[in-house]
């Protein structure tokens, strides 16, 4: 009855009952919130200050709100406690992202954790700012702790949580393939690959999807399903696309992405073509010449030699057979083909292989078979045939395992078959080293030729000047002193030749025409070389390019019929044989992956 009085006389006498004045912090409370703002608006920012003066401030609200006589309304409190509290959340997401870079881990996560903490206060007001930012930091705290098992549920979490949020399918695809990249790295490739589909199943962009199946297709290869991993890998190829979507992955990220496909694409399908060649060969291994087993060792020396001893054998008793009926059916042509292959595209030896090729061709045609092609039936383009090295082909020294120094000389072929090895004599020019003073010998020869054009030896400047033209080198270069020693020198010897004085000029083009002969022939050496070490300047064929050929007599381009062969050919593309295209399946398991075949080029 007394509450309904009141309320009655409050509604009669209004300006008895003014209305309550809203809560106001005081003074001191502004200055230090005006503090905070200038200082989140300095550049850089200092989040670690920043958030101790967010606590300070917070704890200054609850102590005025606890000792005002007129007690604030709850929307109030909250509205104050919020405001702060939001403060203090983006500092610690701050403090959190500055630790890690700093490489204070266990600092990081003291941070993450008083956010997470704070959002679940507030009944996860800033849930998207955990997810995208606050976990972000947590797992990369701790993988880098290695620890792996939590870090992998804090990136599942964040990657599934991103979908709330309407994260662009492309950012969840990504967030899904970094873990598979650290579950490979842990060997955990039953995790990755379903890892892997989950990326698959986010509705991403088109580059997006290609970036989750190539994933998906690199946890397959690395479980050891291969013919899943070829499936994923070939659907992705066919897939491709160059169009890139928004600025989601710029043009070198999409090239890298494609080196990668074409990678483990090429891996995948070696892989898988040695498994099925291991297969064949379990089932039948009198298939294959003995020195295919070195092939597959690696052992390309021992095989080329071995198939030359077959080669060279069956051609001895053929020569001593009576008659020639039984060169029509003999085998003689693919022994030597066999031995051509080894030397041309294993060893590299023009030499080697250019006999053995006119070897092949004797056979074919005393057994009067078809001739050798003179273009790939792949690529349709023309073969190149070793040929023989012969005594002036200038040449390059490689592969030198030893003396790794003369790799890359260049000389001349003075004579072949040097010893039993079969060496070949090679003259070298020895580099310009110094002599005599200050002068190389290249300097030194040039001041001789600047002397024959002079017609006063004695003008040594003028001397000096056409040197160093003939040299192609700034007036100046050469030393006056030195040049006036090689002058000196050559007319002292020019004295000893002639003793009168009318046939001194005569004595001094004598003796700069013998100092030149000297010089020339103290600037060269000569060695041995094995002709697989020697390469001509011009005509020399690339490995990738090389002819290869099969037991039934059809060559190749050696990246072509690899090419071929990863993907998949089991029988000579011509004729379809398989049983001599089984030693063609060794030799390629052990040829290099060449990135395209010849015709792309």
């Amino acid at each position: 009855k007394t509450l309904k009085r009141l309320r009655e006389f409050r509604a009669d006498h209004p300006k008895s009952f003014p209305p309550k004045q809203k809560f106001s912090l005081s003074e001191k409370y502004t200055k230090m919130r005006e503090a905070w703002d200038r200082m989140a608006k300095q550049d850089p920012l200092d989040p670690k200050a920043l958030l101790a003066l967010a606590l300070r401030l917070r704890q200054r609200a609850v102590d005025e709100i606890n000792e005002c006589i007129a007690k604030p309304t709850s929307d109030e409190i909250t509205e104050i406690l919020r405001d702060i509290d939001n403060r203090i959340f983006e500092m610690h997401t701050c403090c959190a992202a500055e630790c890690l870079k700093a490489g204070e881990y266990q600092a990081t996560l003291e941070h993450t954790k008083s956010a997470i903490k704070l959002n679940e206060t507030w009944d996860r007001m800033w849930q998207e700012s955990v997810v995208m930012y606050v976990l972000d930091s947590e797992k990369e705290a701790w993988l880098r702790l290695g620890d792996f098992g939590r870090y992998l549920d804090v990136a599942k979490h964040r990657a599934r949580a991103m979908a709330e949020f309407g994260r662009t399918g492309y950012e969840r695809a990504q967030a899904f393939c970094e873990i598979v990249a650290v579950q490979l790295e842990i060997n955990d490739y039953v995790d990755a690959v379903a890892t892997s589909r989950e990326a698959i199943a986010v509705d991403a962009p088109r580059v997006g999807g290609l970036y989750a199946r190539l994933t998906l297709g690199t946890a397959l290869m690395a479980a050891g399903h291969i013919r899943e991993a070829v499936r994923e890998f070939e659907r992705c190829e066919s897939e491709w696309t160059t169009s890139i979507d928004g600025k989601e992955m710029n043009e070198a990220e999409l090239a890298r992405m494609r080196t990668s496909l074409d990678n483990n694409l090429r891996s995948c399908r070696r892989r898988l073509a040695e498994k099925q060649l291991a297969e064949t060969l379990r089932e039948d291994e009198q298939l294959l010449h003995p020195s295919m087993n070195h092939v597959m060792k690696g052992d390309f020396d021992k095989s080329a030699e071995s198939a030359e001893r077959t080669a060279s054998l069956l051609l001895s008793g053929m020569c001593n057979s009576p008659g020639l009926a039984r060169f029509k059916t003999s085998n003689l042509p693919s022994c030597q083909a066999r031995a051509f292959t080894l030397t041309n595209c294993f060893l590299l030896d023009d030499h080697r292989a250019a006999g053995w090729l006119g070897a092949v061709q004797q056979a074919v045609e005393l057994c009067e078979r078809e001739p050798l092609e003179d273009a790939c039936p792949i690529c349709l383009q023309q073969l190149a045939w070793p040929a023989e090295l012969e005594v002036g082909t200038r040449v390059t020294v490689h592969g030198l395992k030893k003396a790794t120094n003369r790799n890359g000389d260049q000389g001349v072929i003075e004579r072949l078959s040097v010893g039993p090895e079969c060496r070949v004599q090679v003259r070298f020019r020895r580099n310009a080293a110094p002599e005599e003073g200050v002068l190389t010998m290249e300097e030194r020869k040039a001041v001789l030729r600047g002397l024959q054009q002079v017609d006063k030896p004695k003008h040594s400047e003028k001397v000096r000047r056409a040197a160093e033209a003939s040299l192609s080198v700034p007036e100046g270069s050469l030393d006056q002193d030195a040049v006036d020693e090689v002058i000196r020198d050559v007319i002292h010897r020019g004295k000893k030749i002639h003793r009168t004085v009318m046939e001194v000029g005569a004595s001094i083009e004598q003796a700069i025409a013998e100092e030149l002969a000297r010089l020339e022939a103290s600037s060269t050496y000569s060695l041995r070389v094995r002709p697989a070490n020697l390469k001509a300047s011009v005509g020399y064929i690339e490995a990738s390019r090389r002819a290869l050929i099969t037991g039934c007599m059809h060559a190749y381009h050696a990246r072509c019929i690899k090419r071929a062969v990863d993907e998949g050919q089991r029988t000579c593309p011509v004729c379809g044989d398989d049983s001599h295209f089984a030693e063609t399946l060794v030799e390629c398991a052990q040829m290099p992956s060449w990135d395209r075949p010849s015709y792309v080029d």
